[in-house]
């Protein structure tokens, strides 16, 4: 039974990182260094979202739209301003933490506001997606999903910090925006 970060992390492997370097336009180092960031971000994120019940239930019916696209990194749509078919999916998913998220990746990576989003935008639906195959493979409930992605949160945040420990300071100043790293609506 893996978690979300470990179907996260297998769906980014491969040519997932390089289709991310062009779509923000950095090398492939630059967007490793920004998936780093991103993906404990965005669980991170996401996690405080969802101490909220109501939106652990948006965010586990949001998941179902993206079970197919999780590891498919073409055609994914801009989750920012809800162009495409996300409807504003960044918000649905983190609330308003989604400008906080990009200035991190942004800083993280040493990249812009603009590269930051189109990487954001790549990770965050193959998050979703790796949340709907949690759900079909052990049974995710809505109840479930906080505690889920707090669990993915930490373990992409250790990891993120053992592969560049620089990170650790950026990511515990990007939580603590939150209270403090402890998940809170």
């Amino acid at each position: 039974m893996s978690g979300i970060f470990d179907i996260v992390q297998q769906q980014l492997s491969g040519g997932g990182l390089q289709q991310i370097a062009e779509r923000a336009g950095v090398s492939p180092g630059v967007a490793q260094q920004a998936v780093t960031a991103a993906v404990p971000m965005i669980l991170g994120g996401m996690a405080h979202h969802a101490a909220n019940q109501g939106n652990a239930e948006v965010i586990h019916a949001e998941a179902d739209k993206y079970a197919g696209k999780a590891g498919s990194l073409g055609n994914l749509p801009n989750i920012f301003t809800g162009q495409g078919e996300s409807g504003g999916l960044l918000g649905k998913m983190v609330g308003h933490r989604h400008d906080a998220i990009q200035n991190g990746v942004a800083s993280a990576a040493g990249i812009d506001k603009a590269q930051a989003a189109k990487v954001i935008g790549v990770v965050a639906p193959v998050v979703l997606g790796a949340i709907a195959l949690k759900k079909r493979r052990d049974g995710l409930s809505p109840a479930d999903v906080p505690g889920s992605l707090q669990e993915a949160h930490e373990d992409a945040a250790t990891q993120a910090k053992q592969q560049s420990p620089g990170m650790g300071g950026i990511l515990g100043s990007f939580m603590n925006q939150f209270g403090g790293g402890e998940a809170n609506p």
